[in-house]
């Protein structure tokens, strides 16, 4: 005699906050950005174009991803897949296309030119690559940043230009933040429950 065993189960209810704990550090990122002036935003997207998705999902998703030392756009798509806690966060329909054969900014879309040492894109725009530019960027973060380094993993941008650093670092703050948020909310309740 066996245990039933059937690959294809009907969970009800259907909802993914009913599996996820009070105080999971993704209920607390959910919070923090729900409580956030919507107009902060909406003043960064101005609309037009095809939808995009919800900027406090995207936010959500980023910063849920940093308090988990997942900094890679990729890892990060993989999560979303795979991890419940990122699936509650997400809470969109997924979408199967094959947009990627119409992007121009993919490699299996470009022509690499030998004699010149550069791609050329499909809409016939020419990439180079500046070496200059690539030896004079930085590889240590420096020392004034070490606990973040140390305990989030964080060893080098993602990014390039500093606008885009300066935004990229202040979500790893407030990443880092919210995790100690959620450790001290932890405390509380071992010592509410004593």
């Amino acid at each position: 005699m066996y245990v039933q065993y059937n690959m294809d189960p009907l969970i009800l209810p259907m909802d993914l906050e009913i599996l996820i704990p009070n105080q999971h550090l993704s209920r607390i990122v959910h919070t923090a950005v729900e409580k956030m002036v919507p107009n902060i935003l909406n003043q960064l997207f101005p609309g037009g174009g095809r939808p995009s998705f919800h900027p406090k999902m995207m936010l959500k998703v980023i910063l849920y991803a940093y308090t988990n030392r997942i900094y890679s756009s990729r890892q990060i798509a993989k999560q979303l897949g795979e991890n419940i806690y990122f699936m509650s966060i997400e809470a969109v329909d997924k979408e199967q296309t094959e947009a990627w054969k119409e992007q121009v900014g993919r490699v299996e879309n470009m022509t690499y030119d030998e004699e010149l040492d550069e791609w050329i894109c499909a809409n016939q725009k020419r990439l180079t690559f500046q070496y200059e530019k690539y030896k004079q960027r930085k590889i240590d973060v420096e020392p004034v940043f070490g606990q973040i380094k140390y305990n989030r993993g964080f060893d080098r941008f993602s990014l390039r230009g500093l606008s885009k650093n300066t935004t990229d670092w202040g979500l790893i703050c407030i990443a880092h933040n919210l995790k100690k948020w959620e450790g001290h909310t932890q405390k509380k309740l071992k010592k509410c429950k004593e």
